[in-house]
């Protein structure tokens, strides 16, 4: 399923550019072009927040500051033509999790963007995919609500790639991360774990990228 920005931007060419280059990267975006239909937002829907320093009405650090002054914890890429130090300072205060300034290099706004998605997957205790829930402090993986019992080395595997969801992983990069010292580089112990949690969902969360490794599924299910 793919992840959900909320972009708020008032200039309508810049706003249709984002939506467009963030929808051709694997994004679903919603745009306002302003915050006063802000109230009709489930905010819980999105990964990530794109919102303009300048805007009609309340700018984009009144809505920050009243996110963060109402615990919404939504992680917020701010996008500005003001480009003063003290200018990303007062952003970065208000509540903003990162600054870009305008004219940016898209390269750099996808980097970033997905940087904030990844550190803030991390510190979330409960993450969805679809039908998939990871609930970390039970360290228990549920489908459609119903536990699916998983060894350690199962768990481990694939909770690495709910933190990861846009990584390609090789095969070297998931050994280590699931604490494997010494294998034989010809070991299809991987293999076989990823093979079992497949048969363990209704919806395999495992995509298998050929010549390359493995990284989580991350469209809806057939």
């Amino acid at each position: 399923m793919p992840q959900k920005l909320l972009l708020i931007e008032d200039e309508e060419r810049m706003a249709q550019s984002l939506v467009k280059g963030l929808t051709k990267s694997g994004y679903e975006v919603v745009w306002l072009a302003n915050g006063w239909e802000l109230d009709k937002q489930n905010l819980e829907e999105y990964s990530l927040a794109i919102v303009d320093w300048m805007l009609p009405g309340a700018s984009g650090l009144d809505i920050i500051r009243k996110w963060r002054r109402n615990k919404v914890e939504l992680p917020v890429l701010m996008l500005t033509a003001k480009g003063q130090t003290a200018d990303k300072v007062l952003g970065l205060e208000f509540g903003a999790d990162d600054y870009l300034t305008k004219f940016f290099e898209w390269d750099e706004l996808v980097a970033r963007v997905g940087a904030l998605i990844r550190r803030s997957s991390k510190n979330k205790a409960v993450l969805q995919l679809g039908p998939i829930r990871l609930e970390k402090n039970k360290n228990q993986f549920y489908e459609n609500n119903k536990l699916v019992e998983l060894t350690k080395t199962e768990y481990k595997i694939l909770e690495y790639f709910f933190n990861f969801p846009d990584k390609i992983s090789t095969r070297e990069q998931l050994f280590e991360a699931i604490y494997y010292k010494d294998y034989e580089a010809n070991s299809n112990v991987l293999e076989r774990h990823i093979k079992s949690i497949r048969k363990k969902f209704k919806y395999d969360p495992i995509l298998t990228i050929y010549g390359r490794g493995y990284r989580l599924k991350t469209t809806d299910p057939v």
